[in-house]
């Protein structure tokens, strides 16, 4: 298979309301990958998420069990794009209250 551009797929991914998981598999492909990388990854890997799942407690609460579960919150930063955070201020910053408290990070996409 060829690379596929993510701007040719997440459209019709948050239109079939899939993109919530998406976001999950794409968190437990970074978990499967970080715990088999050899030599092991220095330093952290950034996930973008979409702006819905924030808004959705049950993916929050998965999210942040499941890097802490596996021992790689610190290995790890969220992003989400700009539009995103500020679409949903109050979201965004318990997010990243839950993120901090299992030693994750958030970072806001720039996107032009």
């Amino acid at each position: 298979g060829s690379l596929v551009p993510a701007g040719a797929f997440l459209f019709m991914a948050e239109r079939t309301g899939l993109s919530q998981a998406l976001d999950r598999r794409v968190v437990e492909l970074a978990a499967d990958w970080l715990a088999s990388a050899q030599p092991p990854v220095p330093g952290r890997i950034a996930i973008n998420l979409n702006p819905a799942a924030i808004a959705d407690a049950h993916f929050v609460d998965w999210l942040t069990g499941f890097v802490a579960a596996r021992n790689i919150a610190g290995q790890l930063v969220f992003e989400l794009p700009e539009r995103g955070v500020t679409r949903h201020p109050r979201q965004v910053r318990d997010f990243a209250g839950k993120l901090a408290k299992v030693g994750s990070a958030l970072a806001v996409d720039h996107v032009l």
